[in-house]
């Protein structure tokens, strides 16, 4: 039996500083995924996720930054004695990437067309 799913997320960088991201779920979960009787009946399930991160170094070859996240879920009122009436989840993170090179842009090579 097959499940179906949407999602949509997005973010926001503000000044290369600050970035604000959210993100929204719908599943639907098979009983057998989720250990619960009958296993093939398909249960609905709402995540909605926003957070924010901000950019802890400048001016090096790294990137570091501090964020955190709140997750809400929403699903049927028969799965509260199992997950409670408003499940939440709740995280914290320390992000350390490469930089981004001035000028250049991951994966992509520009080719002018003029021969040197």
């Amino acid at each position: 039996m097959n499940s179906d799913s949407v999602l949509l997320e997005t973010d926001c960088n503000i000044a290369n500083k600050n970035t604000i991201f959210g993100r929204i779920e719908y599943v639907e979960k098979l009983g057998e995924e989720l250990a619960l009787l009958p296993a093939g009946r398909k249960i609905p399930i709402t995540a909605l996720t926003i957070g924010g991160i901000h950019e802890v170094t400048t001016g090096r070859t790294y990137q570091a930054g501090v964020g955190a996240s709140v997750t809400f879920n929403w699903n049927p009122g028969d799965l509260n004695p199992v997950y409670g009436s408003s499940p939440t989840g709740l995280w914290v993170l320390l992000r350390i990437r490469p930089a981004t090179m001035a000028g250049h842009t991951a994966g992509m090579h520009m080719y002018d067309g003029i021969k040197h």
